[in-house]
């Protein structure tokens, strides 16, 4: 969906997660950015919708950027069901030991 400029306050809106020093880089421009803190269920639902526009970014461009992104969202994502980016890690890491990898071309 395309958003649309509020001709009033010259503002578009954008409903989703931003990386840190976006609202810096906003303001460098003389802009405001109006951002809230969200916790818990709002939250996971955030970054998980974070994890869909990466995904499907990487899905259209194709690039080791987009895929970095990806990882950008997971590692939050992980960290709000209690685990650590390090767990996270060590579990993939079992799974390839043990038979559970994905990097072959078998289907």
């Amino acid at each position: 969906s395309e958003r649309k400029r509020d001709p009033k306050t010259k503002e578009t809106p954008h409903q989703k997660l931003v990386r840190d020093r976006i609202p810096e880089i906003i303001a460098a421009n003389r802009q405001q950015a109006v951002c809230s803190m969200l916790d818990g269920k709002a939250y996971q639902e955030a970054l998980r919708q974070k994890f869909r526009e990466e995904t499907e970014e990487h899905l259209n461009n194709r690039t080791l950027e987009e895929l970095a992104d990806i990882l950008e969202s997971i590692h939050p994502l992980a960290q709000t069901h209690g685990y650590s980016s390090e767990e996270l890690e060590r579990l993939r890491a079992h799974k390839a030991r043990s038979g559970a990898a994905l990097p072959t071309d078998y289907f």
